[in-house]
Order: structure tokens, then sequence, then C-alpha cells
């Protein structure tokens, strides 16, 4: 839904210390999620033109909570000519976006109507290593403006191939991967390449992605590609009816149709929930119940667990939060851009990023009681999909164990904030009753429940 020289890293250019802190930072950003702000984020942030326009979405960022972005780029900027790799033409927008503390990922975009040929593996393979070499942190020209423990961390391409018309061969298609991957992994192994995003299996249920899946299974197989970004969007033509519209129901179809088998990591850089439909439409919504599906497809989206039954998500991007409905009344999510003024999906998407910005996924159950378990020092939130098909208990009351010792009140919240304010007394136990039913509820204390006591999901009360 988008509009749409190599040098290696050498050791010896850094010191340890700053090698050290390379290795910290960069595993913070690919390891599981310890603070889903920092994988929240929209796109996208067009070439390598910074500016007026770029600062308002970056503001807009900063205002929903969300710590991350996706930058576009055509084969004119990232291949000038056909004939060279040109890093060097997104330096202002990256450095834009390290003033406004927010982290790029970088998407490499081809289509194949264009007049220019995709390239082989050399190409690719001369792309991802310049680009890495320049914009991954503590590169020698990070350092040389000053900025440490910061950059780049994840590269794709292409988006929406599947639905591309016509298709990328499936062999150009692997080789094109293979040499992007290959070229960002030699400057740095630690670093994360993924297919762009796929549309298929959301749009036309296909999760063979037109037969470009298998072709690259391989690549995933070996870990040369980190994981799958599956675009999810729902509405007229994916209600959230019951969980087959689920991105982990496409995450576990992809895999399995495709022929993974390595336990690979859940991305997805465009989700969102329709918010109107063509006049004469049964399925007409407005912004307020479309908001109570976004908070149920963005807690959706987070709680993904891969074969080991753990939270993989690594990027949870909504389109678009800089839209506004006068410009997209399907998906826009704002009726301002600056300042940015979210509409009800807007603010509740931002709802879950200010909420849980410090927090981690300690415990996720998509699969049975649709219920996820965040916690930090200071605070600990239960999340209760309690939509039917989404939860094995649905109903308008529930139990929450493991409630941290000395938390006073348990603030519930649902898509449109806080609801109402429980007083504890010292309960390790609570029930919540009157609740509506047939949303998705967030439910956090005011203290901390970081350490063994995790709690058991939401249950069903008695």
């Amino acid at each position: 839904m988008c509009t749409r020289s190599q040098r290696r890293y050498s050791p010896q250019d850094f010191s340890l210390l700053l090698l050290l802190a390379f290795a910290i930072a960069l595993s913070g950003s690919v390891s599981a999620i310890a603070d889903p702000a920092a994988v929240m984020g929209s796109g996208n942030f067009s070439d390598a033109h910074a500016g007026f326009v770029e600062a308002q979405q970056f503001a807009a960022l900063n205002a929903a909570g969300a710590k991350a972005c996706r930058m576009n780029i055509y084969p004119y900027t990232y291949y000038w000519a056909g004939k060279k790799a040109t890093p060097e033409r997104l330096d202002a927008a990256v450095l834009q976006a390290h003033a406004a503390g927010v982290t790029p990922m970088l998407l490499f975009e081809y289509y194949t109507r264009f007049d220019t040929p995709v390239g082989d593996y050399a190409v690719w393979h001369e792309i991802g290593n310049a680009f890495a070499s320049r914009f991954m942190p503590n590169s020698a020209w990070w350092l040389t403006q000053g900025i440490k423990n910061y950059g780049i961390t994840i590269y794709s391409a292409f988006n929406e191939p599947d639905i591309d018309k016509p298709l990328l061969a499936p062999k150009v298609y692997h080789d094109a991967l293979k040499g992007l991957a290959d070229g960002v992994h030699a400057a740095n192994p630690l670093l994360k390449v993924v297919p762009g995003g796929i549309a298929a299996p959301n749009s036309q249920r296909d999760f063979t992605s037109a037969g470009l899946g298998s072709a690259i299974a391989d690549l995933l197989n070996d870990g040369t590609l980190d994981g799958v970004d599956i675009h999810d969007y729902n509405g007229r033509w994916a209600p959230l009816s019951d969980h087959n519209s689920s991105a982990q129901y496409y995450f576990d179809a992809v895999k399995k149709a495709w022929g993974v088998t390595r336990d690979i990591n859940f991305y997805t850089t465009e989700f969102n929930y329709q918010q109107a439909t063509p006049e004469g439409s049964d399925n007409a919504i407005g912004d307020s119940a479309a908001a109570g599906y976004l908070l149920t497809m963005t807690w959706d989206i987070l709680g993904v667990v891969g074969n080991s039954g753990t939270s993989v998500t690594k990027l949870a991007f909504c389109w678009n939060l800089f839209d506004t409905m006068a410009s997209d009344n399907s998906y826009g999510s704002c009726t301002t851009l600056s300042p940015w003024q979210p509409t009800a999906r807007g603010a509740a998407y931002s709802q879950v990023a200010h909420l849980t910005s410090g927090m981690t996924i300690v415990a996720a159950d998509p699969y049975k009681s649709g219920s996820y378990i965040l916690a930090s020092r200071d605070k600990k939130m239960w999340v209760w999909q309690d939509r039917v098909h989404w939860t094995n208990i649905p109903g308008a009351a529930c139990t929450l164990t493991g409630v941290p010792k000395g938390a006073k009140t348990l603030q519930v919240y649902g898509w449109d904030g806080l609801r109402k304010t429980i007083p504890l007394h010292g309960a390790a136990t609570v029930e919540i009753d009157n609740l509506p039913g047939n949303e998705t509820y967030m439910f956090m204390t005011d203290k901390g429940g970081a350490g063994k006591d995790v709690g058991t999901m939401v249950r069903a009360t008695d």
C-alpha cells in the first residue's frame, strides 16, 4: 500500500570499546521485544529527500510514541545510472532521523514496470555492502558525524513483489535477495535482511506468494534472511471475524507453504484496519469501531510467536500515521499532520506505544487465551483479546493472577483509553467484571512485576 565501490567493515578502524558498544546496541534492536515502542512506527520517508514534510512526519512519530520508521528508496537513489551504489544520497535523511530520535529500516524499492533491470547478484551485493558499511551503527561515516551506537540494522527488498505485475522471475528474486544479504553481512554479520513486505497472503489468501516464497526458502532456512514481512490489512476484504485473518495465522501459513523450517522472525511494515468502504457496502464501519479492531490487530502483530512459543516480532508499522482522512478515508490515521491530531485509530495505536514504553513481553498465548503479559520494573500489563475466535474464554469477566506485591491500583484500558481504575488493597489476584466484551483490553498495575512471579495468562472468572 505504499506510494511507490565496496568497502568491508574493518575491526582495525575502531577501538575494542566501540565494537563492544556496537554489539550491544545492535543486539538490542534485533532481539525479542524489550520495548514495543521501539518496533512501532510508520512510513514512508521517501528517497533521499530530507526536509519539511519529513520533519512533520518525524514530529508525528514522536507524538505517537513510536520510535522507528521505514525509509524507501528507488533505483535512481541507490544505484545511480545503473553503474554505482550511492549510499551518500541518503545522508541527509538518516541524519534527520537521528535528530528526531527515530531509527529507520531501509527498503530498496523495485517494480517490474520500471524501465531499468532489477540487477543480478553482483549488483545487489554491491548495494547491500555499500549501504550497510555506511549506515550500520558505529560505521566510519557515523563516527565522522560524531554519532555512536545509532544506525540502520534492518535492510529489505522489494515491496509487494507477489502482487506486482509482471512477477519477477523466481531465480532473479532469489539471487537479488541473496546478493543484498551477502553484501550487508560482509559489512557486519549481525545486521538483518528480510524480503520486502508480501501482500498476497492477506489480499488474495495466496500463502505461496505467487510461488516466490519457495524460491527463497533456502535463504530463510540457512539464516541468510532473518524472517518475513507480511502486510496485513483488515476490513472489507479480511474482517477480523475469526482468527484466520490474524497475523499469527498468516505467519504460520506462509512458513508452511514456503517450506520454512527454521524459527524465523516476523515483521510487518504495513498494517491497518479499514475505516470506510464504498457507499452502499454492507461492511461500512466508522472510525471508532475500526479503532477497536486496530487495537486487536496491534496486539496480534506484537504478540506473534515462533516455533519456541515466544514473541518473534521485529517491526510493527501502522500504515499510514501520516495520511489524513481527507487524503485517505480508508486508512488515514490523523485529521491533521502538523500538529499530529490522530483519528480514533491513530490514538489507539499511539496508546499502545505510550503505555508499553520500556516494557518487555514476557509471555504470549495467541492460540488459546488470546492474552499477553508485559512487565518492567515499575509496571505490569496483561492484554486480553476478548473476541470470539480470538480467545477460548470470551466473556464479560476475567481473572488476573501474579499481581505485583505492593501494587495499589489496576487500570483498565480499551481502544478509547482509560475505562476505570480498580483499587487492589494488596490482592495478588484480581477479578474484573462488567466488561462489554468482543474487544481487546489492557490491564496495568502501578507497580512492576519483572521478576519470577510472571503470573498466569488471563483466565475466565469462575
